[in-house]
């Protein structure tokens, strides 16, 4: 044979080979692209958003951010009016419920706290109460869940606004102008002035003077202090002796409820146990059927495209959303995707391993200061580091 017909040939084949190799076939889904470093991850043409990180959270943020994700996927809208709460199956972001006995002045709760650091195991702490604590030391979610509550009661906003100060003294400090979950700007609520900037509702023990003087001022008087937040503390549960032993030195006059949230059914259990202690049980019945009816209308509706999309959420920290958050319930129990991260918490994924998932959806959180071309690896190439 000529040797430069079989020269030829091995280039030929060699150039073929480059061009297969660049060629990624992925998800079964018989969808051939190229990765282009010049495109990033948008070299697959996926449908790319951003969600606020506060949403997924004790937070009456979460429908509406839930709504603006469907439309964002599938587009068009949904009817809501087609289904009530008989519609919703029994087991559809059902929950088990943490109040235990509720009477007119009193009520028992289950507070549920991590067990450790980076743990998902929680310990259950029954707390024994009476309703309508004088001064409520919180979080920014927590107090806009209570707000959401007094307006369904008032069908006021400014009413709802009146009784929501009456009890909260004290907020987180991320709650304040300019935070992260800054009150005016996510829920439309002024903070009044006067109200106490907590420097953390994190950290206990570390901030164990500051809790001091915060219970010593919420139980003057006579006055009642009630703190409530996240149950995900930056404190071993095994840790928080000292901080139980200054609630305790009010003998009985100051208590802490925590939420450890994993899931949206946990959100729902955190929501009925804020109505329980505030008189607002009707309420938080309310706000929790018609929840569920609209995230099911949702679901029904994401169900009935038949898409099988795969999805990714990332974090400022490049983290990505697992299976054991409440993320991810919003991601496959009500939207209908998969999520390309099967391990539990947030982690690191490679890019490679992104690229090669290809996933259809993918999310950021809008607290999230890189440019969208940073978060979407444009001139990323295989091998490196982003």
């Amino acid at each position: 044979m000529n040797k430069k017909i079989v020269a030829v040939a091995i280039v030929a084949i060699l150039v073929v080979a480059a061009a297969i190799s660049a060629i990624v076939v992925l998800n079964d889904k018989e969808k051939d692209y190229e990765y282009d470093p010049s495109k990033g991850w948008y070299s697959w043409d996926p449908t790319v958003a951003e969600v606020r990180s506060a949403a997924f959270s004790i937070s009456p943020l979460l429908p509406d951010e839930v709504k603006g994700m469907y439309e964002e996927i599938y587009g068009g809208t949904v009817d809501y009016a087609k289904y009530d709460i008989s519609d919703v199956p029994s087991d559809f972001l059902s929950y088990d419920s943490l109040v235990v006995k509720s009477t007119d002045s009193e009520v028992t709760v289950n507070s549920t706290i991590r067990d450790k650091s980076q743990s998902s195991e929680k310990v259950v702490v029954p707390v024994t109460l009476k309703k309508n604590p004088d001064n409520l030391l919180t979080t920014a979610g927590y107090a806009a869940v209570l707000y959401t509550l007094y307006k369904l009661k008032f069908n006021d906003d400014a009413a709802a606004e009146t009784e929501l100060w009456k009890h909260v003294f004290a907020l987180d400090k991320s709650a304040f102008p300019n935070g992260s979950a800054d009150m005016k700007a996510l829920y439309g609520v002024t903070v009044p002035e006067g109200t106490i900037s907590v420097g953390s509702t994190y950290y206990l023990i570390k901030n164990l003077e500051s809790y001091v003087d915060y219970v010593d001022k919420g139980t003057q008087n006579g006055e009642t202090f009630l703190m409530m937040a996240a149950g995900s503390l930056g404190d071993d549960y095994s840790n928080l002796d000292p901080f139980f032993d200054v609630l305790e030195s009010k003998n009985g006059a100051a208590n802490s409820i925590f939420c450890f949230s994993n899931n949206i059914g946990d959100v729902l259990a955190a929501v009925e146990i804020i109505g329980a202690v505030f008189d607002l049980e009707d309420e938080a019945k309310k706000y929790i059927d018609q929840f569920r009816t609209e995230m099911y209308a949702i679901n029904q509706a994401a169900e009935s495209k038949h898409k099988d999309y795969t999805v990714y959420l990332e974090s400022a920290s490049k983290k990505a959303a697992g299976t054991g958050t409440i993320t991810n319930d919003v991601l496959e129990g009500i939207l209908g995707l998969t999520n390309i991260n099967q391990t539990s918490q947030w982690v690191l994924i490679p890019e490679e391993t992104i690229i090669e998932k290809m996933p259809d959806v993918i999310f950021f959180y809008t607290n999230d200061k890189r440019s969208m071309d940073e978060k979407m690896r444009v001139g990323f190439t295989l091998g490196t580091t982003s």
